[in-house]
């Protein structure tokens, strides 16, 4: 499986019953990838390129992905993509790219879709377009995002070292 695939998978086994929109789906995917880069200072995607599609950003790859995991892992009704068989090993995922996945899907369990979505276009690639869009007056639909721009969010300091002594102490102490 490549790491799309991985991440479709991830994304559906976060759910209860195993089953998402695929809308929903791929808005997950972009938040996932713009809270990677945006914790982390990667300036790529961990899932692939993606373009603007009418409702927002779609990974450029997302509907092969979709076709390739129908042949064993998933199941497509109309717009309702349903997990079929477990997870198996996501060897292809790191530990950091499983952790903004589920933050996404815990952060918007139970909300609808439109504050999903609200967010997508919320993001630094998604304005550029928007931006390019109300220059000339029409929607870009197809047009490549771009996560150069994303920067590491000013809290985030990769050189912060946590001594683990100190942290397991402070968690003793906070309880």
């Amino acid at each position: 499986m490549t790491k799309l695939e991985e991440s479709i998978v991830y994304l559906l086994a976060q759910e209860e019953d195993g089953r998402m929109g695929i809308l929903r789906l791929a808005k997950y995917l972009y938040l996932a990838d713009y809270i990677f880069a945006k914790t982390f200072g990667k300036k790529q995607t961990f899932t692939g390129a993606y373009s603007r599609f009418k409702y927002g950003p779609v990974p450029v790859a997302f509907y092969n992905a979709i076709n390739e995991l129908k042949k064993d892992n998933i199941r497509r009704d109309g717009n309702v993509i349903t997990l079929v068989k477990g997870t198996r090993s996501l060897e292809k995922l790191s530990e950091k790219e499983k952790a903004c996945l589920k933050k996404i899907s815990l952060d918007f369990k139970g909300k609808v879709l439109k504050k999903v979505i609200d967010a997508s276009y919320s993001t630094e690639p998604m304005k550029e377009i928007k931006a390019k869009e109300e220059a000339i007056g029409e929607e870009l639909t197809f047009e490549d995002l771009n996560f150069k721009g994303v920067q590491i969010h000013p809290l985030i300091d990769d050189n912060i070292e946590v001594n683990k002594k100190e942290f397991e102490e402070y968690l003793k102490n906070d309880a």
